[in-house]
């Protein structure tokens, strides 16, 4: 079988899967498989493959199949421009998130300003982690409820270099963080689905991502009153706030941030035209 002829076929059997965009993600497992880029397959069309190089592939498609996300069979996702690990141990980053790092660094014209900030729930890393490769003079707490997410997290952060500028807490949202910390910047990406809406999800998140990085109680709103709750305390004067929320969430999130002592800054839309980021400061 040619690499053509694998991609036409494979396209096929995954869109009769009900699987999103079928060419492209049988050739992004294609070029995992041969350690190729995935570009370098249109001019290797023609060549035949090898038993050796579609055992394991056969396996790959199988998974994806039964709706495993992409990113987990192949390890690795793209956010911001930096690669990352991911694996079941936390939520796989997503683009719209991109919107969030986007709002924090603007709040900071001047790049090597000097802050103390907190990534609360923070799975893969990614907000650390990006965030402080864009703001060099920052240091970072780091918090997560699970051990294995900080793991994951922890990865991440030695492979761009960051390590020593992210201190690692496990905890719920501020538990694990001492009552005279301060910070200059808050960022999160909490969990902000509805209770009732989590049978309705994609088969890739309902059987495959940690749930409790995404329900959030009856309004989808739980995760907003335990940060916003105790996020003042621990604000420095001046400091900032950004926040990851749902489509349908500005409104609540005015009133949460207006009740705690927040001024908001920023609602910032994603690429569907849907709110998606809040950005605040203190009153």
């Amino acid at each position: 079988m040619t690499i053509l002829e694998l991609i036409q076929k494979t396209a096929v059997f995954f869109e009769k899967k009900g699987i999103d965009e079928p060419r492209l993600q049988i050739e992004l497992l294609l070029a995992h498989a041969l350690g190729i880029k995935r570009l370098q397959l249109y001019l290797q069309f023609e060549r035949e493959l090898t038993d050796k190089e579609l055992d394991p592939l056969r396996e790959m498609v199988r998974r994806r199949s039964e709706r495993e996300p992409l990113q987990y069979i192949l390890h690795t996702t793209e956010f911001f421009g930096l690669e990352f690990k991911t694996d079941r141990r936390a939520l796989i980053p997503r683009r719209e998130t991109e919107h969030l790092i986007e709002t924090a660094l603007g709040f900071f014209p001047d790049k090597s300003v000097s802050l103390n900030a907190i990534d609360l729930g923070t799975g893969t890393g990614i907000l650390a982690i990006t965030l402080a490769i864009h703001l060099p003079n920052s240091r970072w707490v780091a918090a997560d409820t699970s051990p294995e997410t900080l793991s994951l997290a922890r990865e991440n952060a030695q492979r761009h270099g960051v390590t020593p500028r992210i201190r690692w807490t496990e905890g719920s949202w501020w538990d694990g963080v001492a009552a005279s910390e301060r910070f200059d910047l808050i960022v999160s990406n909490p969990p902000y689905i509805k209770t009732a809406d989590i049978q309705n999800l994609l088969p890739e998140l309902l059987q495959h991502e940690p749930l409790q990085a995404l329900e959030a109680g009856i309004d989808g709103l739980d995760a907003y009153r335990a940060i916003l709750e105790k996020a003042r305390n621990h604000a420095n004067p001046g400091a900032r706030l950004a926040m990851e929320i749902g489509f349908d969430q500005a409104p609540s999130l005015r009133e949460l941030l207006a009740r705690h002592g927040w001024k908001l800054e920023a609602c910032v839309k994603d690429l569907q035209g849907h709110d998606r980021v809040v950005g605040a400061s203190l009153a």
